[in-house]
């Protein structure tokens, strides 16, 4: 990794803040995530299940574009069912313009996400349908719901989605003067490695090390979740020796 004075922490390039604030040790203290798990599901998506004895009088070809005006999805171990327009899916999301443009009847594989968050693609939903509810974390649980949502925006590949959740993020820790626990750590380099959002808490987590008071500045926690990672203890490394005085919590939002 190339030496780094200032942190990436957006899709596009963030203008740097002059802001010189102190890090105190805030960490926003958290019960660990439950464990990524991967299983597949043989549920379909019932919006759009074909009777294969049906088939020979369908009047379009199986080829044909999604047509459907819902398409569900369905979140969680539970499998539960979100509902979405089809027309404003594609619109938010390129994942599924492109998927239901060449896959007509999607596979329980591609509609079931058996490692989301059921809370985080309740919030999925509501920016899909244009809401403006989508105000940001307020404690330590709604941090989770909303690293969820970063990484289902980065999963269907829309890029202003994860800018906006940066931006909400930053406001939150800023706000409360928070950087990331270890855990959090842990969590976005497994479902959302080489992200900006990797940066921003990879960062946070380094400057309040850096300019910790307590002894030692790097915890038992941290550095338990660090040892078995060779990336994530490199990348540590290479931020902490890198961090400077400009606070990556303060600055421009993204563009």
């Amino acid at each position: 990794m190339s030496s780094l004075s200032v942190p990436q922490v957006r899709t596009n390039a963030i203008k740097k803040s002059g802001s010189h604030s102190s890090l105190r040790s805030s960490v926003e203290t958290d019960n660990d995530l439950a464990a990524v798990t991967q299983r597949s599901s043989s549920r379909r998506n019932s919006e759009t299940s074909v009777n294969n004895a049906a088939a020979p009088t369908l009047t379009r070809p199986p080829t044909q574009a999604h047509a459907t005006t819902n398409t569900t999805l369905y979140a969680g171990r539970s499998q539960k069912p979100y509902i979405f327009e089809t027309k404003a899916l594609k619109a938010k999301l390129p994942f599924f313009k492109k998927l239901l443009a060449e896959t007509p009847e999607p596979s329980a594989e591609q509609t079931s996400l058996d490692d989301a968050d059921e809370a985080s693609m309740a919030l999925l939903q509501q920016w899909v349908k244009g809401s403006k509810a989508l105000r940001g974390p307020c404690d330590f649980h709604t941090i989770g719901h909303y690293l969820g949502l970063y990484v289902l925006g980065r999963r269907f590949e829309a890029e202003a989605l994860q800018n906006l959740v940066m931006d909400l993020l930053r406001a939150h820790y800023g706000a409360e003067n928070l950087t990331a626990p270890p855990y959090r750590l842990e969590y976005i380099y497994t479902l959302a490695n080489a992200s900006p959002m990797q940066g921003f808490l990879l960062a946070t987590a380094a400057q309040r090390c850096k300019y910790s008071k307590d002894q030692p500045a790097v915890s038992d926690t941290l550095f338990g979740v660090l040892q078995p990672r060779a990336d994530l203890m490199r990348d540590f490394l290479e931020y902490v020796i890198h961090a400077d005085d400009i606070d990556v919590r303060y600055g421009s939002n993204c563009v």
